[in-house]
């Protein structure tokens, strides 16, 4: 018998009188925190053990008003299974995986904790599940009979909830939730699906949220998209809403004579994209009102943040001048240059500003004019040098002997014979050609 009784202390188990007992220990309540909560306010009799009656009692534990310091993991509740309410808000829970057999459970408050998902299909009597701010909770699985849902403020990117047909509050804002449909949740009343991603959301199946919806309810919408260019058109494919209800944007209408009522969204249906010229909004990005179908409640806003990989090379008649031209290049092509402007007087010729190859970033340019062509030395031989302008390609040929001595700014100065460039043609110049030749 003694031998006996020694197994199920260690085992955490014993029996008396047919009552079983949980020995309230380290193998049944892992957690520190969470056993001296169950010792301090549930162990009636102060044994040690929580019997038949003990267990039958808990029925709601305020673990948030309870325990003195952070819980890590829940384990040893699944005993409870007359539990209807959980209180444990804020304390550092990281598992939640004990709580799926609680059939009786009809209240969890499990917010502001480190979750990273959480299973509520198990939990058939569950009504109320508050579980926001946990920032990192990705993974959401509910159950049929939820009533009440608040999961703001945490990372889920995908929630099921065609079979909530009891649903009447709904609380998502601030996930990363890039659908939702809500067209079997008749019953809601209370909707917040703020900040997320969702580029629309069809609320015509929600008669209970008709003319309540604001866009503090539904807006602030932030999506990505990829733009791409034909000639000077701008496009960004965008497939995901329905055309006719997109209600405005931030993109003008290129009629000078339209109404500024008329309803303009640069939303082309024959292409599925937005389609606009102002290159400007691409860093910008796209701003948009949708119709969700809620009566004549507001509108939802939506922000399509843009990426690209093509740049603008724009060429003025000078540094912050008037524009004569640009195109778009792909990221690391070349830019088709326009012509030059008429060549100022004194000039003899000029370039672009930059170079327009391996583009891999906005460039801005303008003409640069020379006062004397910039030739650079591809022969020298019997002290005639040939060389090519380097800004307009136009060729040359010096005699040496006749531009000893010149000067810079001299008529008969070429750079390409002044090999050490110092500024002056002399017999130093001469024996580094015929050194290099």
């Amino acid at each position: 018998m003694a031998l006996v009784l020694a197994l199920c202390a260690l085992s955490g188990y014993s029996f008396a009188n047919a009552d079983t007992l949980i020995g309230i220990n380290f193998a049944n309540f892992p957690d520190d925190a969470f056993r001296q909560v169950i010792a301090d306010y549930y162990d009636s009799n102060e044994d040690g053990y929580l019997n038949e009656a003990e267990i039958a009692a808990i029925t709601t534990i305020p673990l948030t008003a309870y325990a003195e310091f952070e819980i890590e993991t829940l384990k040893g509740i699944e005993n409870f299974t007359s539990l209807k309410s959980l209180y444990a808000g804020d304390l550092g829970i990281e598992d939640a995986s004990d709580l799926e057999g609680l059939t009786s459970l009809q209240t969890l408050v499990i917010n502001g904790n480190n979750l990273t998902s959480l299973d509520i299909s198990g939990n058939t009597a569950l009504k109320t599940l508050k579980c926001m701010a946990n920032s990192n909770l990705t993974t959401l699985t509910l159950n049929t009979a939820i009533e009440d849902l608040q999961c703001d403020n945490c990372s889920i990117a995908a929630m099921n909830l065609s079979a909530c047909t009891n649903l009447k509050k709904l609380i998502c804002h601030n996930n990363e939730l890039t659908e939702l449909n809500l067209l079997t949740n008749i019953n809601l009343v209370e909707l917040n699906c703020a900040a997320n991603h969702l580029a629309s959301l069809d609320l015509s199946g929600n008669s209970l949220l008709r003319e309540v919806t604001t866009n503090y309810m539904v807006g602030d919408q932030t999506v990505s998209a990829s733009a791409t260019f034909v000639g000077k058109d701008l496009y960004i494919p965008y497939n995901n809403v329905i055309y006719n209800k997109l209600m405005n944007s931030n993109i003008p209408n290129p009629d000078p004579d339209a109404d500024e009522e008329e309803l303009y969204t640069g939303y082309d249906n024959n292409v599925k994209a937005f389609k606009f010229t102002e290159y400007e909004l691409l860093e910008t990005g796209i701003i948009y009102e949708y119709d969700v179908s809620a009566g004549d409640s507001e509108y939802m806003s939506v922000h399509v943040s843009v990426d690209k990989n093509f740049y603008r090379v724009t060429y003025s008649t000078a540094q912050n001048g008037m524009l004569i031209d640009y195109n778009y290049v792909n990221s690391g092509g070349s830019s088709t240059a326009p012509d030059l402007p008429e060549m100022p007087d004194g000039a003899v010729c000029g370039s672009w500003s930059g170079a327009t190859t391996n583009v891999t970033e906005d460039r801005d340019l303008y003409p640069v004019w020379n006062s004397q062509h910039q030739y650079a030395l591809t022969s020298f031989a019997n002290h005639i040098a040939s060389g090519t302008c380097t800004c307009c390609g136009m060729g040359a040929v010096a005699r040496f002997d006749d531009c000893i001595n010149a000067v810079s700014g001299d008529a008969n100065y070429y750079l390409m014979l002044d090999a050490n460039l110092d500024g002056v043609i002399n017999a130093r110049d001469l024996s580094i050609l015929l050194n290099k030749n």
